[in-house]
């Protein structure tokens, strides 16, 4: 998640965060690169990509749906590189 995400969760869920922060099958990681992408799905059959628009101020909630293989490596790869670039959060205050 990007910073401006953490800290709307941090304030405004914060108990409903903590919990999800508690549980061992879930992860939460801190990207502060630059960050367009609203969010993204890549499992074994498709990837899902819905990016913040540029020039409006409002997220218009469209995603993208591939079912091809190659789009399938290209997710796998968008996401093993913001991994690598991200930080875990463990606690509430990093």
């Amino acid at each position: 998640m990007s910073e401006p995400v953490f800290q709307c969760y941090s304030k405004d869920y914060l108990e409903d965060f903590g919990n999800l922060l508690a549980l061992e099958n879930i992860k939460f990681f801190l990207y502060s690169g630059e960050f367009g992408i609203a969010n993204f799905a890549v499992v074994d059959k498709f990837f899902m990509i819905s990016l913040f628009p540029k020039n409006q101020k409002h997220f218009d909630r469209k995603s993208l749906i591939s079912y091809e293989p190659s789009v399938l490596l290209f997710g796998n790869e968008l996401f093993n590189e913001l991994l690598r670039s991200s930080t875990p959060i463990t606690r509430m205050n990093r």
